[in-house]
């Protein structure tokens, strides 16, 4: 065997290895190795071609299990681990035995360095202070060996364990937490980020790896997937959307990008296993990576780029070497990619940008671009793109309000006495992260209490009259900042559908530099909320002026604070949100598919029917239980609870919790388990009602004095706003959705078997073969609730269930009816004009439906009793405007019926 591989490794003096033969080799390896980014870069610092081959062939002999003589253990002097070193002419190479969890723990190779023999020390002593924080077990299975003997030689092979093992890495931290700084024995490595072992990036051993090493000028600019680490790999495998917290240095980009990396090759692999024609079609899956930095993007973008040619096999090159990003404009270094989602070549994803790249993308998509309000950028047309882009680019460099600016052109000229002991910086921030948006005075002010703040009402009222005259200072300049732009993006996005490609994966890289309404634009261009978000950043290393990030904060991306709605009259507000008796049967605009009316019952549901008709979908709070929805009105829960006064009993937990407030009510019930046994459940209803949505929730009260207890206790605790309910609001509610999300929830509501609801969103769809299904498997489900006490009014929706499923070639469906009816025959009858597999799709029948009709020769019929089956042909085929078999459908029934009369007047 070693005589083979170092033929295999030696033959070629060029160096030319061929990957045939490393492909067998590495396909017979027992072990799986590990090497460092030291040894990499070591590695590619070997001038001697023979010299790499002769470390590649001994650790391809490792692979294999065949551990060659001259290797050599030494044990650890702090620890049980022990160091293994093979030499190669004059230099060391040092591995140890280490176990990964994937799907087991596994032992495996690590290889950390390749090192000339007077730098070893150094290396085993770092190596030896990590070690000795192993746990005993942990250095037991590293030690323990399986010999195969079943094969001639006797290899050396690594041991595995179920991950019911739960195998530790460390010890346990002492609980007086006390820790000796000791070069040798401190728990935490005394060096930089960038030089920790701990830290240390480690690749696979591979074919393709194995031939970008030895083939790469300079192993240090090569760019391979690196193999992570047990943490690192639960935060690339985990499936759900998260936010990701590190320090400087700690990986964090590495693992975003391999996030991207892994799910761009999962695609790539699933499409040539199960659809090999995605990938002809160019079709790509849809990733963009986003942070702040240009310098930092600038570098994961050529980071992904070399990952996407190694794993496309193509030979490494140099052209991307070292370039001054300082000497770069940010604009120029993306113009590769549109100023738009529109129309964007799969080749070009994934889309790696800066934030304000992605904001110009969303402006060039959605309406009138918000700079075609300046005189600089109006003067240039559509046609002329290049010089509007210029335009743009130049008015952005020299228009756009950043910390500098702020500090050189606008805090100089602001009121004396409201600048007097306040830092610039501190109010830039404040002006960009919390009052820019919408926030009146009042409710700036107000955050002193709700919130964390070091900030006095005081300096807040001074603070929001500066934003008041920055403002007005602003716009007499014509210049901008990055807040109107994203406030106008937000104007824009809530009353027009984004066009163009929609990510499936969204990466924002230093999310810290954003802030929360800058984060809230990610929504617009993913709705994979629950899987298609990763964030990721760092508190403590803030790079932007203007920003006051919280990670607390992020919890109110995807969810706004409840609003307690506020008729202010006696009038129904339902009836000023939607309006009422002569129009609702106007084609209004209503609320959009993912929005939804919650009610305590089906004698609610039908009342608010009456109300809007068919303009929102609406649901009790027992059949939304289990769905999700973006918008959520609940409407009048307390004044249907059974509770009525009884929710009083608040006030108590209010004053035990010293939360009463003068203005509420000095005399409350104390709480008495007889009196108030339901509340229990009656809260169980409210949590299932309030956690149905995942943007905005509405709380709708017709009953001031049953509500009144609970919106207190929501007040107290600052969880709630209130709005007046006005035309404004009923707009700013409303949220059109497209024919597809019609469509796509009907679908979701006929499986919930929630049929009523489901029609009103295939009518909203026009979708009418759809609607016809949603009636007719409703109307069939009604019959089985009717069967035992009124069998001829079930009998009468069957016929009818029937009647509906054939017109729409659902006969399958049809036949199953007859059978409920215990109408065998036309039920065989059925089935054998229009088999299973025929189906009407908009009035066209298919040439597989034609060919099968035509086959028959005629309308089949096996019975007397034909009328019902020849008329549902003769309708079939109306609809699908075929008027020769509709005409042939005809004769046969008349042929049917005249054989009929004939056999009546013989018998």
């Amino acid at each position: 065997m070693e005589e083979s591989i170092s033929d295999i490794l030696i033959a070629d003096k060029d160096g030319e290895i061929s990957v045939d033969q490393l492909e067998d080799l590495l396909k017979s390896a027992r072990w799986k190795v590990l090497f460092s980014d030291n040894f990499k870069s070591s590695f590619g610092e070997l001038i001697s071609p023979c010299v790499k081959k002769a470390v590649m062939h001994i650790l391809l002999m490792i692979a294999n299990g065949r551990c060659p003589k001259r290797c050599v253990d030494f044990p650890c002097e702090s620890s049980l681990h022990t160091i293994k070193r093979f030499k190669v002419q004059d230099y060391n190479v040092l591995y140890t035995i280490d176990i990964t969890k994937e799907w087991s723990y596994m032992q495996v190779l690590k290889v950390w360095d390749i090192l000339a023999t007077k730098e070893v020390p150094e290396l085993m002593r770092h190596l030896d202070s990590i070690f000795a924080k192993y746990t005993d077990d942990f250095i037991n299975r590293c030690s323990e060996r399986f010999i195969d003997i079943s094969i001639e030689g006797h290899l050396d092979v690594p041991k595995s364990w179920p991950i019911s093992h739960n195998v530790v890495r460390y010890k346990s931290i002492n609980n007086n937490n006390n820790f000796k700084d000791d070069s040798s024995t401190s728990y935490f490595e005394n060096c930089k980020v960038s030089e920790s072992l701990l830290l240390m990036k480690f690749y696979a051993l591979s074919t393709g790896v194995v031939k970008h090493l030895l083939s790469a000028p300079d192993c240090r600019e090569l760019d391979l997937p690196f193999e992570v680490t047990d943490e690192e790999r639960e935060i690339i495998l985990f499936p759900r959307s998260c936010f990701i917290l590190g320090r400087s240095g700690t990986g964090k980009t590495t693992v975003l990008t391999m996030k991207l990396y892994r799910n761009m090759e999962q695609f790539g692999f699933a499409s040539d296993r199960f659809s090999p024609n995605l990938r002809s079609d160019g079709t790509a899956l849809h990733q963009i990576f986003v942070t702040v930095s240009p310098k930092l993007c600038y570098a994961v973008k050529q980071h992904v780029s070399r990952l996407r040619r190694f794993a496309d096999g193509v030979q490494y090159y140099t052209d991307d070497t070292f370039i001054d990003m300082d000497g770069i404009d940010e604009m120029a270094k993306f113009q590769d990619i549109p100023d738009t989602f529109v129309g964007i070549q799969p080749q070009t994803y994934p889309l790696v940008v800066t934030f304000r790249k992605f904001l110009l993308m969303l402006d060039g998509t959605i309406g009138n671009s918000y700079f075609d309000r300046f005189y600089a950028v109006r003067g240039y047309s559509e046609e002329n793109r290049s010089s509007r882009l210029i335009s743009v680019q130049t008015f952005i460099r020299t228009k756009e309000v950043n910390y500098d600016r702020f500090c050189c052109f606008y805090w100089p000229h602001f009121n004396k006495k409201l600048i007097k002991n306040l830092d610039p910086s501190r109010v830039f921030a404040e002006i960009m992260s919390h009052i820019k948006g919408g926030l009146s005075m009042k409710d700036y002010v107000s955050l002193s209490d709700r919130q964390i703040s070091t900030l006095s009402v005081e300096e807040r009222e001074a603070m929001y009259s500066l934003y008041q005259d920055y403002e007005k200072r602003k716009t007499r300049r014509g210049e901008f900042d990055l807040s109107d732009l994203v406030e106008d993006l937000h104007s824009r996005l809530n009353y027009e559908n984004l066009q163009g490609d929609k990510m499936d994966f969204v990466y924002v890289d230093e999310v810290q530099d954003l802030t929360m309404r800058q984060i809230a634009l990610f929504r617009y261009i993913c709705k994979n909320v629950d899987e298609g978000f990763v964030f990721c950043g760092d508190t403590a290393q803030t790079i932007a002026k203007g920003v006051d990030f919280r990670f607390e904060d992020t919890s109110l991306v995807y969810g706004e604070p409840p609003v307690l709605l506020d008729s202010g009259s006696d009038e129904n507000a339902l009836l000023t949100i939607f309006g009422g008796g002569e129009n609702v049967d106007k084609k209004m605009v209503g609320f959009g598919a993912q929005q939804v009316i919650l009610v305590r019952d089906d004698s609610a549901k039908r009342e608010i029917c009456n109300y809007i008709g068919h303009q929102a979908l609406i649901l009790t709070i027992a059949e939304c239980k289990g769905l999700e929805f973006q918008d959520v009105l609940l409407y009048n829960f307390f004044g249907s609870s059974p509770l009525t006064r009884k929710w009083r009993v608040i006030y108590k937990f209010l004053r035990e919790k010293d939360l009463l407030d003068s203005s509420f009510p000095e005399s409350y019930p104390n709480f008495s388990q007889f009196r108030h046994r339901i509340l229990c459940s009656e809260l169980k209803q409210l949590y299932v009602a309030i956690t149905r949505t995942r943007q905005r929730l509405w709380i709708c009260e017709n009953t001031e004095e049953f509500s009144k207890p609970m919106f207190d206790y929501w007040k107290t605790l600052c969880l709630v706003n209130v709005r007046k309910v006005d035309d404004s609001l009923a707009q700013a509610m409303k949220k059109a959705s497209s024919p597809e999300e019609w469509k796509s929830q009907g679908i979701k509501l006929l499986g919930e078997k929630y049929y009523e609801m489901a029609i009103m969103c295939f009518e909203r769809a026009g979708e009418p073969t759809w609607e016809k299904r949603a009636k007719a498997t409703g109307l069939r489900a009604a019959a089985d609730h009717l069967r035992g006490s009124n069998p001829i009014e079930a009998c009468k929706m069957l016929r009818e269930a029937a009647q509906i499923f054939c017109s729409i070639g659902k006969t399958d469906l049809a036949a199953e009816c007859f059978r409920d009816l215990e109408e065998y025959e036309k039920a065989d009858s059925t089935e054998v004009l229009f088999p299973r597999s025929n189906e009407i799709s908009h009035g066209q029948i298919t040439s597989v439906e034609e060919n099968m009709i035509q086959s028959s020769g005629e309308v089949p019929s096996s019975s007397d009793d034909r009328g019902m089956t020849s008329v549902m042909a003769i309708m079939c085929f109306e609809r699908a405007k075929e008027p020769v078999w509709q005409t042939r459908a005809k004769a046969a029934s008349l042929k049917a019926a005249a054989g009929c009369v004939a056999r009546t007047m013989l018998r």
